[in-house]
């Protein structure tokens, strides 16, 4: 298949499977080589779609800033670019990305394979403890960021507890359709988790994430393929917050 069969087949694919018309989207994929699913012939292909008012947004903000745009890529590229260790690429990793309003999820295995997102992350615990513990949101947030879940107050873990809960399901559901989709090597396994984001620092979160989902679970170190000597190093629990702008500029590099 030539490139342009190629391209006619991914925007036909495309088009059963993404519900807004093609004509308002960016599109763009990556070949990532035989696939791993034991079908001979066959390629794996990442797909990527976004909405055109979207990027357009941000092209049109940089320019205003007097800059020019080198590229665009989805956060978790630039995500496992910086946390994934050259010398751990060989492993299945998950990725989990906590934000404000959404955590998004990726299994990496030699490059991003699926990804997923669910509408929830740390806006909704703090209003969880908010609403649970009769407090104004800034004093939620406080309450959130400096005890979180091993704090003396059960009433605080209590009220994170369902979002939490919901977002481990959306990791397992991740690595369950992986394995049963898409890799064939019944043995493999995921070998961690790692988690950023800037919610990724409450107090007990990445711990309470490795007791639930039963794997091996670290904050991702941003810092993991670079030095900044000499350079004063970011605190420890601010540095999931630069994750994303670090992988992008390694790209980059």
């Amino acid at each position: 298949m030539n490139r342009d069969e190629l391209e006619q087949a991914i925007t036909w694919d495309a088009e059963q499977y993404i519900p807004i018309s093609l004509t308002d989207l960016y599109i763009d994929y990556q070949v990532l080589g035989p696939t791993l699913s034991g079908k001979e012939g066959v390629n794996d292909v990442v797909l990527v779609a976004v909405p055109r008012m979207i990027v357009d947004s941000f092209i049109k903000t940089i320019e205003i800033l007097g800059l020019e745009v080198g590229v665009l890529e989805t956060n978790l590229s630039s995500i496992a670019r910086a946390v994934i260790p050259k010398k751990d690429q060989s492993e299945i990793i998950a990725l989990v990305d906590v934000g404000g309003e959404k955590t998004n999820i990726a299994i990496f295995d030699k490059a991003i394979r699926i990804t997923g997102s669910i509408p929830k992350g740390g806006v909704d615990f703090t209003r969880s403890i908010s609403e649970k513990l009769k407090l104004n949101i800034l004093e939620a947030e406080e309450l959130k960021n400096h005890e979180g879940l091993p704090g003396k107050n059960n009433k605080v873990k209590d009220a994170m507890e369902p979002a939490m809960l919901e977002i481990i399901a959306e990791i397992k559901k991740a690595i369950n359709y992986y394995f049963e989709k898409t890799n064939a090597n019944k043995k493999a396994q995921i070998s961690k988790v790692l988690v950023c984001g800037g919610n990724a620092s409450v107090p007990g979160f990445v711990e309470f994430l490795g007791e639930r989902t039963g794997v091996k679970t670290l904050m991702g170190n941003p810092w993991a393929n670079i030095s900044v000597y000499p350079l004063k190093p970011v605190p420890k629990l601010e540095a999931p917050m630069y994750t994303t702008a670090i992988g992008l500029a390694m790209k980059g590099n």
